[in-house]
């Protein structure tokens, strides 16, 4: 953006510039040559080569030249012409707008101040009568000329500034825009289940937690069911994951459309899930909608071209009565739900009353800290903190410069001389001390109106009173300039494209014709001292404007990109890594495994993928709870990660499922070796919370090419050799088979 904007500048100075020097040099050769003719050919020629090279040259270079380009025109006019000349201001400001976009807060302050100083020491031999205007400050007033030139450079100024303004702008919104949709992802993919859309019960903990609170004040009952798919395991060994992943998605689905606006339902991992029923009328309320869903859940599920059938078992914990709070209510549904499935499966049970047994937390990632750190903020929000905030930095600046300003037009007036703009002074006074003293108050809308109004409230008074002496005249209208481009649409930013230029030739036609007479010694005017003050001042105030918004937007960029950083690491992170055990997921893993096999075509070696099914872990979160699973779950990973090298790859698949892919093996034997390595690690005993427990594996295993070259034929052919493992006995591994076929293709 900063690019395109510096070589659209770089264009419109050579335009200008041509003509202009031109003049200058007709002029030269009729007699009357200044130095300033020669300066004038001197940027012309380092602005061609400038605009020429516009492609090849940085950034940075293309900046540096502008703006060496417009303070030396900027020093040179106020030099030559003093505080009347056109090109002063208008080449000032551009100076400052491009300092403050391209550089740090510090540059642009010892620039700011720099040119500021320079200003001042030319005030001051202006003042002394060491230097004097080239041209009769009368003549310079009613001048065509001069009227062009100020034409000229005020449509330089809105052909630079503007543009780059609505760009940058505009970028910002885009980039909030971007941000909030991003935040949105990470706290919905934080918080919910990718493969089913329903949250995770980590994220409706809290509002169970409210719940019982409810519960238990007002005595309404409240239902906690804890759901397990019966037949679940049993149709992904027959159809494979991706007829699982629709069953999943179906039974989420049906969920949805049977509950309650006020229920919830939720999926806590692998094939189970959890619904909370919210001002329950009483126990047979729960045992309908139990026995409901079990018939919903029971319907059978088009899979291409089959029809899948599974049952579900439930149990289910009422609040008061099976337990006081989350952790109990939970724990007690859980403990139902697995009497349930001893008892013959497809039904359900209800909880015992409370055993007051609490659970330890849980271990691992939680998947709320992600969203924690993006807390969802609208994006109008923080676009209307930003705009805030630079409108009343503006405004302070404003105050303070036109505070200053009256007070030199009273010390004129004191003097017995004229200070013919000292209303709309005044007046641009009283509108700021309003906006500064009721700033918290007054809308932001009215603030910004008023704030863009108050330059031309100075300035154009002053255009057509004092006509191009009026001090305040080019500031007051690059100012307002300046801030329509940061608040305003381009819609409105036109109108004052017109405006302005228009408002100048009116002035011009109405001075060098005569219409408009002006109110004030010219000549006495430009080596007045209130004068130059005013001219200084209003210097001042436009660059604490420019600064000042600049900083902010500049602040908030550098604060937007950080946050996008990070946000797209958490999205990539969230995307492609499990929460709990902090092991790639299947989409990760897939990946993985192609590239895997690419290398050992390569080398003519072979690839090994494992899939590893935990024996028992199903007794675990029975006896000891969800929490003593998920401490599993991460332990195994752990183990796996730490058995194998760092080419190697460990990934979680879903519920208790793992894949290993060992890259670069040439033998049979070292991947039988790994295989036992990986059982025997797993089958190490496990402490939680004073309890111990162990889990065994089934690992049934694939080679490329031996077994397959294709990813998905290589993962249905392992997860085929697994369960011929479960169904030897467990706690062992086979190998794939060549000529087994493929069921059905395995999404990722």
């Amino acid at each position: 953006m900063r690019a395109s904007a510096l070589r659209r500048g770089t264009i419109i100075l050579l335009l200008f510039a041509i003509p202009t020097t031109l003049v200058s040099v007709s002029r030269g050769f009729q007699g009357d040559w200044q130095p300033l003719f020669s300066l004038q050919l001197v940027l012309l020629v380092v602005l061609f080569f400038n605009a020429a090279l516009r492609n090849q040259l940085s950034p940075a270079v293309l900046g540096r030249v502008l703006i060496t380009v417009c303070v030396i025109v900027a020093l040179a006019g106020i030099y030559t012409f003093g505080a009347m000349a056109a090109a002063g201001h208008w080449f000032m400001a551009i100076a400052i707008f491009l300092i403050g976009m391209l550089y740090r807060l510090r540059t642009v302050l010892v620039s700011t101040v720099s040119l500021l100083a320079a200003m001042l020491i030319i005030a001051w031999l202006h003042l002394q009568g060491t230097i004097s205007p080239a041209i009769t400050p009368a003549e310079f007033a009613v001048a065509q000329s001069s009227w062009l030139v100020e034409l000229m450079c005020a449509a330089v100024f809105i052909a630079i500034v503007l543009p780059t303004l609505r760009n940058f702008v505009e970028a910002n919104q885009r980039w909030m825009s971007d941000y909030e949709q991003r935040r949105e992802k990470i706290a919905h993919l934080a918080m919910h289940d990718e493969l089913t859309g329903l949250p995770i019960l980590h994220s409706v903990k809290d509002r169970l937690s409210m719940a019982c609170d409810r519960s238990q004040r007002t005595g309404e009952l409240l239902a906690v069911l804890f759901i397990d798919l019966d037949g679940f395991k049993e149709l992904n060994d027959s159809y494979g994951h991706a007829a699982g992943d629709a069953c999943l998605q179906a039974v989420a689905a049906r969920l949805n459309d049977r509950l309650r606006q006020q229920d919830t339902a939720s999926r806590s991992g692998g094939d189970e899930f959890v619904v909370i029923l919210e001002n329950v009328s009483g126990e047979s309320t729960a045992a309908g909608v139990a026995q409901e869903l079990i018939e919903l859940i029971g319907q059978p599920i088009e899979f291409e071209q089959h029809q899948l059938q599974i049952g579900a078992s439930i149990g289910v914990a009422l609040c008061p009565g099976s337990g006081e709070n989350a952790q109990s209510l939970l724990r007690n549904a859980d403990i139902a739900m697995y009497r349930s499935k001893r008892a013959g499966r497809n039904g359900f049970v209800f909880a015992e009353v409370d055993t007051s047994h609490e659970g330890v937390q849980q271990s691992g990632s939680s998947e709320g800290d992600t969203a924690a750190k993006f807390p969802p903020v609208e994006q109008s929000s923080m676009l209307t903190h930003l705009r805030e905030t630079v409108v009343n930095r503006c405004i302070l600046v404003l105050t303070a410069m036109i505070s200053v300003t009256v007070i030199a037009n009273f010390w004129r007036i004191t003097h017995n001389e004229i200070a013919p703009n000292l209303g709309f002074i005044l007046t641009a006074l009283a509108v700021c001390w309003a906006l500064f003293l009721g700033r918290r108050y007054i809308s932001l809308r009215v603030k910004t109106a008023l704030t863009s109004s108050i330059g031309l409230l100075i300035a154009l008074p002053g255009l057509f009173l004092v006509g191009l002496p009026g001090p305040a005249v080019g500031w007051g209208l690059a100012a307002s300039l300046f801030l329509v481009g940061i608040f305003y649409e381009r819609r409105i930013c036109k109108i004052l494209v017109i405006g302005v230029p228009l408002a100048i030739i009116m002035a011009g036609i109405g001075f060098v014709f005569d219409f408009f007479t002006l109110r004030v010694d010219v000549n006495e005017q430009a080596i007045h001292p209130s004068r130059w003050l005013v001219f200084i001042l209003s210097a001042m105030a436009y660059s604490g404007m420019v600064l000042a918004a600049w900083w902010q937007y500049g602040k908030t960029t550098a604060h937007l990109i950080n946050e996008s950083t990070a946000q797209m690491a958490e999205l990539v992170k969230l995307a492609n890594v499990d929460a709990l055990t902090g092991l790639p997921l299947l989409r990760l893993a897939a990946d993985r495994l192609e590239m895997a096999c690419i290398r050992a075509k390569r080398a003519n070696s072979r690839a090994a993928l494992f899939a590893i099914d935990l024996d028992g872990f199903k007794d675990i979160n029975d006896t000891f709870g969800h929490e003593a699973g998920n401490h599993c779950l991460c332990e195994v990973a752990r183990r796996l990660s730490a058995c194998l090298r760092n080419t190697d790859t460990t990934a979680r698949i879903g519920g208790d499922e793992f894949l290993v892919i060992l890259d670069g093996v040439y033998e049979f034997e070292q991947v039988s070796t790994a295989a036992k390595q990986l059982i025997k690690e797993i089958a190490l005993p496990m402490d939680f919370g004073g309890d111990q427990f162990s889990v065994s594996a089934s690992i049934g295993i694939a080679i490329f090419p031996d077994h397959g070259t294709e990813t998905d034929q290589l993962r249905q052919r392992a997860d085929a050799a697994m369960y011929i493992a479960k169904r030897a006995g467990k706690n062992n591994f086979q190998f794939a088979a060549l000529d087994w076929p493929v069921i059905s293709s395995i999404k990722s």
